[in-house]
């Protein structure tokens, strides 16, 4: 078993009782942790400080990870009230509404750039923060997807976004890892979050994966807290720079499709294309091959070795005649 007992966690990202990032931090709590919670704006206050208070929250202050000043902010706080922190959750992501719902290769200079400094600089810039008061070690965690590494419908421009930050995880993983810092990503499958309905069809999603997925089952956001809290533990000091599914197993099928249904599907053409060439083996006569040897030609065997016969080049795309093999 692990814990967490005296680890400080700051967890950025929570706006409501549906996110990952309330997920987590309920984990991170339940397994003993002091946590600093941070909320993005004014908006958003009355909103988190409840949920921040319901679970203890040491620290509690705003955080607009667009704006570096108010990350060092929080991390001076942390660093007067706390002396050190063990843990970070990043679970913050934005993209332009016309550019997350149109196509990648439409999308706006300013809007990916955009993108890219929310979704994945912003968990650099507070690795960068936390990496001084990490001097006994500590786990630094962000969130992904698994558009990240396959075309995922309607996921669009943060296909591309959740790649870069993967990349930056394993990156960040190896620069930090002799100091004791690991550094992850969480990788949960369509979760029903009020963030992921900004995305087109999203319920098509939904209902793709909890079909497909072996467990038939979508992952919650207690799933989430629970790999959350076990890479934040001692527990997995000598584990780091994993991207970690939580989906009910719907990235280990080929296209989202069941194994046992691919298998299938391959051995039924298989079968019908031996059951072919076995029916043309079998057959006594055909269509000629070269129109100047007649109307019949010999049975497909014989027609292999004897006559001359004309084939295709394909390299010079033009016909040429292959002599007949001689008599033996």
């Amino acid at each position: 078993m692990f814990s967490l007992a005296g680890h400080k966690i700051l967890v950025a990202g929570i706006a409501n009782r549906d996110l990952i990032a309330w997920g987590c931090a309920r984990a991170f709590r339940a397994q003993g942790a002091d946590l600093a919670i941070t909320w993005a704006n004014g908006k958003a206050e009355p909103h988190v400080r409840p949920l921040g208070e319901e679970l203890g929250a040491e620290i509690l202050l705003p955080m607009d990870v667009a704006d570096p000043v108010q990350i060092k902010a929080v991390f001076d706080k942390i660093s007067g009230r706390w002396g050190r922190m063990d843990g970070l959750l990043h679970s913050i992501a934005f993209a332009p509404r016309a550019d997350l719902h149109g196509r990648v290769v439409d999308s706006s200079s300013d809007g990916f750039a955009l993108a890219m400094d929310i979704s994945v600089h912003s968990f650099l810039r507070m690795i960068q923060q936390a990496e001084p008061l990490m001097d006994r070690g500590g786990c630094c965690l962000s969130v992904s997807f698994f558009g990240s590494e396959r075309v995922v419908r309607h996921y669009n421009i943060m296909g591309p976004v959740k790649a870069a930050l993967e990349s930056a995880t394993r990156y960040a993983a190896a620069e930090l890892g002799e100091k004791g810092i690991r550094v992850h990503a969480l990788s949960p499958g369509p979760l029903a979050t009020r963030a992921a309905s900004g995305i087109d069809h999203f319920d098509e999603l939904l209902d793709t994966a909890a079909q497909r997925a072996p467990t038939h089952q979508l992952a919650t956001i207690e799933d989430v807290g629970a790999m959350a809290a076990f890479l934040a533990s001692d527990a997995a000091r000598n584990l780091t720079g994993g991207v970690h599914d939580i989906d009910g197993g719907f990235s280990i099928t080929a296209r989202g499709i069941k194994p046992w249904q691919t298998c299938l599907k391959f051995w039924t053409r298989a079968s019908r294309a031996a059951s072919c060439v076995r029916k043309r083996m079998q057959s006594t006569s055909c269509k000629p091959i070269c129109p100047a040897r007649g109307a019949k030609s010999a049975p497909f065997r014989a027609r292999r070795t004897s006559g001359p016969q004309r084939r295709r080049n394909t390299n010079t795309a033009s016909w040429k005649t292959i002599p007949a093999a001689p008599a033996i």
